[in-house]
């Protein structure tokens, strides 16, 4: 699976939340190129994340290799995802982590 090896490639070492825009923006286009991955993988259009749960697996599993891959904030996972709020997103990334270990 495609999102797999994106969900692994993240640097050790702590987030910088207070990062230069310039940072964060980098985070994003990298967190941007993650989700076109997973919507192709799981054959879905950009519009579908509104027509989804908020909690849909797929969004999670979409919400895991982003937040795993890169410094995307989970509030811009939350809008890009249209996932409702930050603790749906940290709910559903656990769920899809959980999963991936049982596999």
């Amino acid at each position: 699976m495609l999102l797999a090896a994106e969900a692994g490639g993240r640097a050790g070492g702590r987030r910088n939340y207070g990062a230069a825009p310039e940072v964060r923006e980098h985070g994003e286009r990298r967190a941007e190129q993650i989700v076109s991955r997973g919507l192709e993988e799981f054959g879905l259009e950009a519009g579908d994340f509104a027509g989804l749960p908020k909690g849909d697996p797929r969004k999670g599993l979409i919400a895991h290799a982003v937040k795993s891959a890169t410094t995307a904030r989970l509030d811009w996972i939350a809008g890009r995802l249209e996932m409702g709020s930050r603790s749906t997103v940290s709910r559903c990334v656990s769920a899809a982590a959980a999963e991936a270990a049982r596999s």
